[in-house]
């Protein structure tokens, strides 16, 4: 399970002041919570991701279940490489009349290998606009109170909630109801055979870091 850690900051800055070390558990376990049990999230390691490299997420462990709580910083795509603002720029660039393809020769150049063909990155693109756009019409449904009547676009939410940053922002304001939307924004899990398809490429790096003579160790 992830939960969102506000580290209010770019990926760059999260991976340069390793701002992974400063997050926190939730103040209730959200195993535990519901079923109205007591428990404790002790420390549990991090996993590495995979993009932005350098990249880390803490994870916490219930002492009742043995279950985790990833703390994803706000900055970081779910279940996805990347980070937030990559996708916020893109789809701004899309909803600016960039070509698909002009767009992925970018993302090209500073994600992929330069022998990469441009069909991946094409369809990273195409995902993620999609996903974008997905995203704000369910934020703006979901809270009238605050965005009824917005466009549900980049630049609409842009200018109504005065930041360049929207998708951060929308993140926190969905609050709670973040873990019923999809990823990579949203924190609803992943079905558990979209994990096991060969081939298929994943977030984070493998491997455990964590065994227990380190698991309470700063790094």
């Amino acid at each position: 399970m992830q939960s969102m850690f506000a580290c209010g900051c770019t990926s760059e800055e999260y991976v340069t002041r390793r701002l992974w070390l400063k997050a926190r558990p939730p103040e209730e376990c959200p195993y535990c919570s519901l079923k109205g049990l007591e428990c404790s999230l002790v420390l549990h390691g991090y996993y590495d991701r995979v993009h932005p490299k350098g990249a880390r997420v803490r994870r916490y462990r219930c002492t009742r279940t043995g279950r985790t709580v990833s703390m994803l910083a706000d900055c970081l795509a779910s279940h996805s490489c990347g980070d937030v603002d990559t996708m916020e720029r893109i789809a701004k660039q899309r909803e600016e009349k960039s070509s698909f393809g002009k767009i992925a020769a970018g993302v090209a150049r500073r994600l992929y290998r330069p022998e990469q063909p441009i069909e991946g990155p094409l369809r990273w693109v195409k995902r993620r606009v999609s996903a974008v756009g997905g995203f704000l019409a369910a934020v703006v449904s979901l809270r009238p109170e605050e965005l009824g009547g917005v466009e549900p676009t980049v630049t609409a939410l842009r200018a109504h909630l005065g930041s360049e940053r929207v998708l951060v922002e929308l993140r926190h304001l969905a609050g709670a109801q973040l873990a019923g939307l999809d990823p990579p924004l949203g924190l609803r899990p992943r079905p558990l055979n979209a994990v096991l398809v060969p081939g298929g490429r994943f977030h984070k790096a493998r491997g455990y870091r964590g065994p227990p003579g380190v698991r309470d160790a700063p790094d």
